[in-house]
């Protein structure tokens, strides 16, 4: 469950076209639906991000994610949305 919420940012780069907004592979467009659904629906903090902004652009994010409401509440959510 972890990975698959983490993955879909770890492959965003590489997964995922700014210019023709496009996917380039399906399962990471899988994983990053997972990753925003979770983000959108979460009640507790399971998911947490922090981004940094210079002159309007985000030029780095960090991310937190609570490894045990990822496991409870996390997994909860995965099953509603499948």
């Amino acid at each position: 469950m972890f990975e698959m919420a983490t993955g879909g940012l770890d492959t965003l780069p590489g997964s995922y076209s700014a210019e023709t907004k496009k996917w380039k592979q399906a399962h990471s467009q899988a994983r990053y639906v997972i990753f925003e659904y979770i983000m959108q629906n979460q009640k507790s903090k399971i998911i947490d991000v922090e981004m940094k902004r210079k002159e309007g652009k985000i030029v780095d994010y960090f991310v937190t994610i609570d490894k045990e409401m990822m496991a409870t509440e996390g997994w909860e959510l995965v099953k509603k949305l499948l």
